[in-house]
Parts: structure tokens; sequence; C-alpha cells
């Protein structure tokens, strides 16, 4: 890989796949073409906020997402700019809930102190609706989980940024690849910021958070549906201490 072109796959399964990519000698050049069994799909620009890149790297606008949803049978995904390729992955080489880490995002992970999971962008998990402008409620049992790239082991700031609820937040139980998180809030209005310290010990190729609701709701504009709802999460975010 040129070192002038860097790009990061942060997720990849047969939904979705998003990084981020910078192309240092010509910025503006931010395309990225999407190639499957060697046919051109459609292109995108990598012009997606991305504070924690900025913090590295110095390039804030540098996210891309494709949406894989509509293309069922490939053998071989190739992502280029201006010909070149950058990434070629076998279909065969992930699968609908891994969260795949190249070669490409080594350096990333082990320089990065902050790392944020917009729900408002194809997320990987189970018991979530579909995602909306701002975020993704989950539902309707009472058991959800994410899977989430992973950081170093070390101590971080944990912060969940949450627009509705439904679940009773006094009651939800909230664990990190099965360890216990305990939230520092003590007062849960309807719109919270909930934060929390967690030591992580191990490296894990990838991190699981689970929720676990008291139980759901519907909400006022839900009526037509009547959707059991337990929380509408915008965003979460892993800052290293």
């Amino acid at each position: 890989m040129d070192n002038d072109l860097k790009i990061n796959i942060d997720l990849m399964n047969h939904q979705a796949i998003q990084g981020w990519f910078i192309n240092t000698p010509a910025p503006e050049k931010d395309t990225i073409d999407l190639y499957l069994d060697g046919v051109y799909q459609g292109f995108t620009h990598a012009t997606v906020e991305r504070a924690d890149v900025k913090e590295i790297y110095g390039h804030l606008f540098c996210g891309f997402s494709f949406d894989l949803s509509r293309h069922t049978n490939f053998q071989v995904l190739e992502l280029k700019s201006s010909d070149k390729v950058l990434v070629s992955i076998r279909n065969n080489n992930f699968n609908s809930k891994a969260v795949i880490h190249e070669r490409y995002s080594q350096n990333r992970h082990s320089a990065l102190t902050q790392l944020n999971i917009d729900l408002s962008l194809p997320i990987e998990g189970e018991n979530w609706y579909g995602i909306e402008s701002t975020g993704c409620w989950a539902g309707p049992d009472l058991e959800s989980t994410l899977i989430i790239p992973a950081l170093v082991a070390g101590t971080y700031q944990l912060t969940l940024k949450v627009g509705n609820h439904f679940c009773d937040l006094e009651k939800m139980r909230l664990t990190l690849n099965d360890q216990p998180i305990t939230f520092l809030n003590t007062e849960f209005p309807a719109t919270v910021t909930l934060q929390a310290e967690i030591i992580i010990n191990e490296d894990h190729p990838n991190w699981i958070l689970k929720f676990v609701f008291a139980k759901t709701g519907t909400a006022d504009e839900d009526t037509a549906h009547n959707r059991p709802l337990a929380l509408f999460l915008e965003m979460i975010t892993f800052t290293a201490k």
C-alpha cells in the first residue's frame, strides 16, 4: 500500500462496508469505486466526518460507506481509486456477523484513542430496527447486541447518547465482552448521555456490547406500527483514559 494512500475497513459484512480513505497527494480525489467480480458497481466520496482519524492523521472528512445489501451473489469485492486497487477481499472471507480488521487497520488500532459508533449508519448486531436519520431503536425483544471494532486493551470512558427510551434505564443491564458495565449517572431523563469507565484487560478481534432491557414501550408517533421499543441510541463513544 502506497504510504500516500491510507485506507481502513472498520466494518464489512453482507449488508455494508464502512471505513475511511485518505489520498494525501490529491485530497480532492477522494472517490472510491466499488467493483464486484471485476464489474463496476458505483462510487462514493470519502467525505464523512471522522474525528478519530483526524486525531491521528489530521484528516477530518475521510469516512465512507457502501450498501452491499442488494448485491447477494459475488465472489470478489474490490475498492479502487483511479484504477489503483485499495482493497481486494473474497466473499467467503467475511460473513453476516463479522467485523473484519484488515492489515490496513493495525497501525490505526494501536494508536487510536477514541472510537465513535454512529447508529444512523449501518450497524452489526441483533434486535435492532432499521436505522433512522439520527440513530436506531432497540427492539422488539428484551436483549440487543452490537458487534463493534475493538481497540487495544486499556481503560476507556464509555459514553452512550440516548435520544429516547421506554426500557426503564435504571434496570437496563449492559455488558462489554460479558463484562458488566456500571453507569456513573444517577438520574435518567428522556434524553440522556450515559457514561461509564471500563477496563479492557485482553485484546479481542472485536467487541460485543449486549443490552438487556426490563421492558419495552410504544412511542406516540409510532402507534401506526405499534412496535415494541426499548431505547433509541444515537452514538456510542469509547475514549481512552
